[in-house]
């Protein structure tokens, strides 16, 4: 089986509260049974065989989750990776970050 591409939920947690949230996010979610980097590294391993070419990451706020620019260094560079974020936590630093790579 070959998948083009994947949606992966990092985080329910958000900046914003938004009624209309198909996540039902909110900065006071629970993340504590959420997947942690050792989790989504293993998936990604597992994810391999499927030769997947793009990796969409959301949340909540994927911007929150607290490994996100570690588990996009366990992300292979041929892969596309595209992070759907409300924006409003992105900075200078965070910019800078993902430009090589594109991002957002």
């Amino acid at each position: 089986m070959r998948l083009k591409g994947i949606f992966l939920t990092l985080t329910n947690k958000c900046n914003l509260c938004c009624k209309y949230c198909y996540q039902n996010s909110s900065p006071e979610v629970d993340t504590t049974e959420e997947l942690k980097l050792k989790d989504w590294k293993r998936l990604l391993i597992e994810l391999k065989e499927f030769k997947i070419k793009k990796i969409n990451l959301t949340g909540g706020e994927p911007l929150l989750y607290e490994d996100l620019w570690n588990l996009l260094k366990n992300i292979d560079k041929k892969i596309k990776i595209r992070i759907f974020t409300n924006g409003l936590l992105l900075d200078d630093k965070k910019i800078k970050k993902a430009e090589p790579n594109s991002f957002f």
